[in-house]
């Protein structure tokens, strides 16, 4: 019957209606599923900016999932970053005064280290790196 009815739309040197088969929701929702694999970054992506960015004892500091954009404060005592809702201090020594390539973040600030001991005293034992702006103070 299908063909039957398509059949006159060749005969009148037409084409078949666009979709004929196929239903609104199954297409929309496979766009859909589409463009969130595309646009939403891997975390091999997301700290891609970190590559190359060192300690002063040449470690890197980022081994793909301890570092995180961390918007900072100067204080009387130094500097701080917010890291998981908890403002820690950073000695200065860890502190890197750079632009990374490729950074989109508000702050351009970030910091990296063992997330998983994130205190929520603000003492700081587990900074690897910070990293501010080059003009930051």
């Amino acid at each position: 019957m299908a063909a039957n009815r398509h059949a006159s739309y060749a005969g009148a040197g037409c084409h078949a209606p666009v979709g004929a088969g196929l239903r609104l929701p199954d297409i929309t929702l496979a766009a859909v599923l589409a463009s969130a694999v595309l646009i939403a970054p891997s975390p091999v992506e997301s700290h891609d900016i970190y590559v190359g960015v060192y300690t002063r004892q040449g470690v890197p500091c980022c081994d793909e999932s301890d570092c995180v954009a961390a918007p900072f404060r100067v204080t009387p005592d130094g500097v701080e970053m917010l890291v998981r809702g908890v403002w820690i201090s950073v000695p200065r020594w860890y502190i890197q005064y750079r632009a990374l390539p490729g950074d989109t973040t508000p702050h351009r600030s970030h910091w990296c280290g063992a997330l998983h001991l994130v205190p929520t005293n603000g003492v700081n034992t587990m900074t690897r790196c910070a990293i501010l702006p080059p003009h930051a103070l």
